[in-house]
Protein backbone atom coordinates (compact mmCIF):
# COMPACT_ATOMS: atom_id res chain seq x y z
CA UNK A 1 0.00 0.00 0.00
CA UNK A 2 1.08 3.33 -0.84
CA UNK A 3 4.70 2.26 -1.89
CA UNK A 4 5.63 1.49 1.45
CA UNK A 5 7.48 -1.67 1.90
CA UNK A 6 9.75 -3.98 4.61
CA UNK A 7 12.09 -1.43 6.51
CA UNK A 8 11.09 1.86 4.48
CA UNK A 9 10.99 4.87 6.89
CA UNK A 10 7.83 6.16 7.32
CA UNK A 11 6.12 9.36 8.38
CA UNK A 12 2.75 8.50 10.62
CA UNK A 13 0.68 11.76 11.09
CA UNK A 14 -2.51 12.98 13.05
CA UNK A 15 -3.55 16.60 13.17
CA UNK A 16 -1.97 16.64 16.51
CA UNK A 17 1.54 15.35 15.27
CA UNK A 18 3.78 13.41 13.99
CA UNK A 19 6.23 10.56 14.13
CA UNK A 20 8.84 9.01 12.11
CA UNK A 21 8.73 5.03 12.28
CA UNK A 22 11.04 2.16 10.74
CA UNK A 23 7.97 0.44 9.03
CA UNK A 24 7.64 -3.74 9.39
CA UNK A 25 5.05 -4.93 7.23
CA UNK A 26 3.83 -8.89 8.19
CA UNK A 27 1.21 -10.77 7.77
CA UNK A 28 -0.25 -10.63 11.64
CA UNK A 29 -1.38 -6.84 10.29
CA UNK A 30 -4.30 -6.83 8.95
CA UNK A 31 -4.05 -4.04 5.22
CA UNK A 32 -4.56 -0.13 5.90
CA UNK A 33 -3.62 -0.56 9.70
CA UNK A 34 -0.85 0.78 11.42
CA UNK A 35 0.01 -0.83 14.89
CA UNK A 36 2.58 1.06 16.92
CA UNK A 37 4.42 -0.31 19.72
CA UNK A 38 4.71 2.12 22.97
CA UNK A 39 7.63 2.22 25.09
CA UNK A 40 10.45 3.87 22.66
CA UNK A 41 11.78 7.65 22.92
CA UNK A 42 12.57 7.74 19.26
CA UNK A 43 9.15 6.81 18.13
CA UNK A 44 6.46 8.15 20.62
CA UNK A 45 3.39 6.99 19.73
CA UNK A 46 1.47 8.85 22.70
CA UNK A 47 2.36 12.19 20.83
CA UNK A 48 -0.09 11.47 18.06
CA UNK A 49 -2.91 11.10 20.82
CA UNK A 50 -5.40 13.68 21.75
CA UNK A 51 -6.51 12.45 25.68
CA UNK A 52 -9.21 15.09 25.48
CA UNK A 53 -11.28 13.43 23.12
CA UNK A 54 -12.86 10.45 24.94
CA UNK A 55 -15.18 7.57 25.11
CA UNK A 56 -18.64 9.24 25.84
CA UNK A 57 -19.84 6.03 28.56
CA UNK A 58 -16.34 5.14 29.58
CA UNK A 59 -14.21 8.07 29.35
CA UNK A 60 -11.45 6.10 28.29
CA UNK A 61 -9.29 8.16 25.36
CA UNK A 62 -9.67 6.25 22.06
CA UNK A 63 -5.93 4.98 21.52
CA UNK A 64 -6.58 2.28 19.51
CA UNK A 65 -8.81 3.82 17.05
CA UNK A 66 -7.30 6.70 15.62
CA UNK A 67 -7.77 7.93 11.96
CA UNK A 68 -4.14 8.88 10.23
CA UNK A 69 -2.08 9.12 7.03
CA UNK A 70 1.26 7.59 6.44
CA UNK A 71 3.81 8.45 4.24
CA UNK A 72 6.96 6.85 2.77
CA UNK A 73 10.01 9.24 3.46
Amino acid sequence: MRGIADGDMTIVELPIGAILLKTQVNEDILPNIISILYGWSEANANLLCDDESRDLISGYPGFRSLLCNSRKT
